[in-house]
Order: structure tokens, then sequence, then C-alpha cells
């Protein structure tokens, strides 16, 4: 099968969905790309998350009972005014540091941790989990590069697909156009191609044109035409 870029815009145009799947594939053939990058293996051990514990925002350090949580936001919250953070500018050096005021909302955030025991008791588990995690984000990196190559190249043959479509109905309706200026002008091709001309030629790339006139440049017919009329009145 020959490569997209070894076609005519005519055979492009004319190309099925399994045409196109089987350029793809042979353009990825040649790129060292895989067709079908394997799906990283995922299923790795699990530990379930089961305590909950809450903590202010601002604050560093959690508490496991929501009250305790709620108790200590309303105890910021109304001291709000008194609250300062620390700032700095990196321009002037890290040491140089001031108070602002503390102006973020307060608000009381949820998280789940593991369970110390549990972890202590699985610890070998947790140990090959972790190996099993690493390793499935490599596979998953190379599975990700692979899918973009290959999305990569089938973006770039469904773009000289569609371009090719795009050029082969605007060439389509242009024979339709001239046909309508022949019946227009009674058959008579040439003066329908001077028309043609004037309407149409100077927004027509000459390949273009010369496919649609069998080679033929434009306005070879309107210079036809005038020369022809220049001799006639010289006879007459």
């Amino acid at each position: 099968m020959k490569k997209i870029t070894e076609m005519y815009d005519d055979e492009i145009a004319a190309l099925t969905e399994e045409q196109l799947d089987m350029l793809i594939k042979v353009e990825c053939m040649e790129q060292g790309v895989p067709l079908e990058p394997s799906v990283p293996d995922q299923t790795f051990f699990e530990l379930p998350k089961t305590n909950s514990a809450y903590q202010v925002k601002g604050t560093e350090f959690w508490l496991e009972d929501r009250g305790d949580a709620a108790r200590l936001a309303k105890l910021l919250s109304e001291m709000a005014s008194k609250l300062r953070v620390k700032k700095y500018d990196w321009r002037t050096g890290y040491d140089v540091e001031w108070l602002e005021n503390y102006e973020t909302e307060i608000r009381i955030d949820e998280h789940l941790f593991y369970d110390k025991m549990q972890v202590q008791d699985k610890e070998q588990f947790l140990v090959k989990r972790k190996a099993l995690k690493e390793e499935y984000e490599k596979d998953k990196k190379k599975y990700d590069e692979s899918r973009d190559k290959v999305r990569k190249v089938s973006d770039s043959i469904y773009s000289v697909f569609y371009s090719a479509r795009k050029d082969q109905d605007k060439k389509n309706r242009l024979k339709k156009t001239f046909d309508e200026y022949v019946q227009m002008s009674g058959g008579d091709r040439q003066k329908a191609r001077m028309f043609f001309d004037k309407a149409y030629a100077k927004d027509i790339d000459t390949d273009m044109y010369s496919e649609i006139f069998d080679g033929e440049k434009p306005f070879e017919y309107l210079e036809v035409l005038v020369e022809k009329e220049q001799n006639e009145n010289q006879n007459s």
C-alpha cells in the first residue's frame, strides 16, 4: 500500500476508514511506534484508609474529633483580627520577614489516614506495594508516550485526508458551476470558460485549475477569445 505522501489528492479523498487505519499502522510501523501499547497493570496491593482526622486551615496539626476542630475554628474566627502570617519577598532575601493580617477563610478540612497498627502489621506488603506502584508509574509513562505518538501520526494523516476532501469538494462545486456557465452560454465552452475565468480563476490555485480543465492554465481561453475577436475586427 502506498504511503499517503505518495498519493494524489483524488486518491486521498477516496480513502475509507479501513484504509486510513492501515495507513496509520504502516506509518507507526516505519517510525517504530507500538501499534497497541500494553496497558500497565494496576493490581498492586491497596490498604484501606479508615481513620478520619480534621484540620483547621492555617494550622499544621490534625484533630481526630470534629467537635474539637470546630471549637478551634470558632476560637480562631473570634481572634481573626489578631491573627498574623509571616511574609517575605525573594527579591530582598528570605531573611527579611514581616507580619501581615491573616485574611484566608478559616475552614475545616477532613482527610482519611491509614491506621498505624495496620501499617506496622502490613509493612512487608506496603514495601512491595511501593515497588509495584513505582513500576506502574514507569510503565504508565511509557504507555502514555506511545499513545501520544500514535495520536500524532493519526492526526497528521487525517489532516492530509480532510484537506484533500475539502479540495475535492471545492473542485466538484467549481465543475458544476462551469457546467452551468456552459448551459447559460448556449453550449459554447470557450465563452463559458471566459466568463468562468473572470469570476473564479483568481481564487483558484494553478494545480486545482489544471485538474478541472485538463492541464490548462487560467485565462488561456480568455486570451484566445480576445485574440480571435481582434482578428475578426481587423478582417472586417
